[in-house]
């Protein structure tokens, strides 16, 4: 919400009514130097939202990392689809299995590059790095519950800074998703991120719409899903039968 007239001109009152007739559970992010933060957030607290958490950007140049290579732990580019490799990541952000599709066909996509990290027992975590000319994004990382604490985020992060210094970038950044309390608080991510010589950027504040509004939502999935099969599991707008 930096665009400047994004309240006054109404943009931002369409936006929400289009999201909420749509039943999307929506993230928000507003930065606070930017733009009209004080009528935005005016805005969305008189429609009931709620800050949830703050999204931070870290920064670095492309420098190799002061970090130590995770013992037990080795990291493989994938050039092609791989089993697990989205698993991990859309658990890592707590997505339901609709949220596979996009993130099985990056290996090997257009200036996108893909990576697993793999222990004796076999893949444990993977992540993902965008290159835009000079710059390089990291992108989406996940790892196994029953890993996380073995240093296969850390081997991840190590290999795509390498990656990119080598591949050509000048800077890199990231994005992370905190807890409101930042900087008090800070994900393992971030951690690492600072750990490897990143510095924050920017932190702007996240909204979701009202709790309420989204229990509405799901009162109106249960319906629809009790209403769409008569008992015997056939769509009730046909009326034939299966021999």
């Amino acid at each position: 919400m930096a665009q400047p007239g994004a309240v006054e001109d109404g943009h931002l009152a369409e936006a929400l009514d289009w999201t909420e007739s749509l039943g999307v559970d929506c993230r928000i992010p507003v930065r606070p130097d930017f733009g009209e933060p004080g009528a935005v957030e005016d805005l969305l607290n008189q429609r009931g939202y709620r800050r949830t958490a703050c999204l931070t950007m870290f920064v670095r140049g492309s420098a190799p990392p002061d970090l130590p290579v995770s013992p037990g732990i080795e990291v493989e580019e994938l050039t092609e689809e791989c089993e697990g490799f989205s698993d991990f990541i859309a658990a890592g952000y707590g997505m339901e299995w609709t949220g596979l599709g996009f993130f099985i066909g990056l290996p090997g996509r257009r200036d996108w590059r893909s990576y697993m990290a793999i222990d004796d027992e076999g893949a444990i975590a993977s992540a993902t790095m965008m290159r835009h000319h000079e710059v390089a994004q990291l992108g989406f990382a996940g790892t196994e519950e029953a890993a996380r604490g073995r240093g296969a985020h850390l081997a991840l992060l190590r290999r795509r800074i390498v990656d990119a210094f080598t591949g050509g970038a000048r800077e890199i950044f990231a994005v992370t998703e905190e807890p409101l309390g930042y900087p008090d608080g800070k994900s393992t991510g971030a951690r690492n991120l600072v750990r490897a010589g990143f510095r924050l950027a920017s932190v702007r504040t996240v909204w979701q719409p009202p709790e309420e509004l989204l229990a509405d939502q799901d009162e109106e999935e249960d319906e629809l899903e009790d209403d769409e099969f008569d008992e015997d599991g056939l769509d009730d707008d046909h009326d034939f039968e299966l021999s």
